[in-house]
């Protein structure tokens, strides 16, 4: 825990961040965000959409709480690596069951601790959306080896993350009395057991399903999951959306799902310079009401043209965060509507998916 390793963070414009090693200890090379969130932390890590991501932690302290397998967003943790100012020594919690610096160490995933994140997140914020390298290699920080860094980090590029996180197909809750199929491009724990809870018997589909296959399963909704990447990338899941779009079947999306969706209908997306992660108010543009949700995002529908009604809209960045298809039963959102990490502030969204 309290390594005396030096680790460095190479930031494509060529600044160096040093801290000190924490998790395992070797270089990981991917692109750099940071989130605002207060806890949850072992959500975050274990989201499928934070695949290929380093994440920046603004909290001062994390890992104080430990880690329970119950709280996690998936199987094992995704995040390429992490920074925090301070990693806790102790995880006082009787749910306890692993420290965060051993879940990372035990899935290979590096860290540093006691850098200055007040200062990164200014940085990342100034400069928006950056590539970096993790590296505990000195010489990779200074004259020609630095240079040599540069040259990597904006050579960098993520490939398919959806293909890396996406899993065959399952079924779940086979009892259920309505039938949900969900396509997976990085499916949460949390989403699955609000579809159960609602007595759905789930069957998941990966993210490269055929509009047949996914017919086959006889849905009462079809669901695209979030997950991570640039929407753009993933054209078998944006014409899979596009074909069952003209089916009489209810169909919905979260996260990344709302975006594949948005772009089969025609809609156009802007990437923004600083991506939005963690609990930000939204309102629903019918009731006034407002909720505060879990987000993660790089990109976000422009304009809904004709094709839709703004259901939703972040108030702390005016994007447009939920949409309803004009005479199409498609209803999506750009947050987390089923918490976790997060409020469930927003839960009531999922109520009318079958309306």
């Amino acid at each position: 825990m309290r390594s005396s390793v030096k680790g460095y963070l190479v930031l494509e414009n060529g600044q160096v961040i040093t801290g000190q090693a924490w998790g395992a200890q070797h270089e990981a090379l991917c692109q750099w965000m940071f989130s605002t969130a207060m806890s949850g932390y072992v959500e975050t890590v274990t989201n499928p959409a934070m695949a290929g991501q380093g994440l920046v932690m603004t909290y001062p302290l994390i890992g104080n709480y430990g880690c329970s397998r119950e709280d996690f967003a998936s199987d094992r943790p995704w995040v390429a690596a992490m920074v925090v100012r301070e990693i806790a020594a102790l995880a006082s919690n009787f749910r306890n069951e692993i420290t965060l610096d051993e879940l990372l160490t035990l899935h290979d995933i590096p860290g540093l601790h006691g850098v200055d994140t007040r200062a990164l997140v200014r940085l990342l914020r100034e400069n928006g959306t950056m590539r970096g390298l993790l590296t505990f290699d000195a010489a990779q920080t200074i004259g020609t080896g630095l240079q040599a860094s540069v040259e990597r980090i904006k050579a960098y590029k993520t490939g398919s993350l959806v293909a890396r996180v996406s899993k065959p197909g399952t079924i779940y809750h086979p009892e259920g009395k309505r039938r949900a199929t969900v396509i997976d491009l990085g499916l949460t724990n949390g989403l699955l057991r609000r579809l159960i809870d609602m007595d759905f018997c789930v069957h998941t589909l990966p993210f490269d399903a055929s509009p047949d296959t996914v017919l086959d399963s006889h849905p009462e909704l079809i669901m695209f999951s979030d997950g991570p990447g640039a929407p753009q990338d993933y054209t078998v899941a944006i014409d899979t959306a596009n074909t069952l779009s003209k089916q009489n079947v209810s169909m919905a999306g979260i996260g990344l799902g709302h975006l594949v969706i948005a772009l089969s209908q025609g809609l156009p997306l802007h990437k923004l310079r600083v991506p939005c992660h963690g609990c930000y108010p939204i309102r629903d543009m019918q009731t006034q009401r407002v909720s505060i949700a879990a987000q993660g995002y790089e990109y976000c529908v422009t304009d809904a043209a004709n094709a839709a009604k703004v259901t939703h809209l972040n108030i702390t960045d005016n994007q447009i965060a939920g949409l309803q298809y004009h005479d199409k039963p498609i209803r999506t959102v750009q947050f987390q509507p089923q918490g976790r990490p997060g409020p469930l502030d927003a839960t009531d969204w999922f109520d009318g998916l079958l309306a």
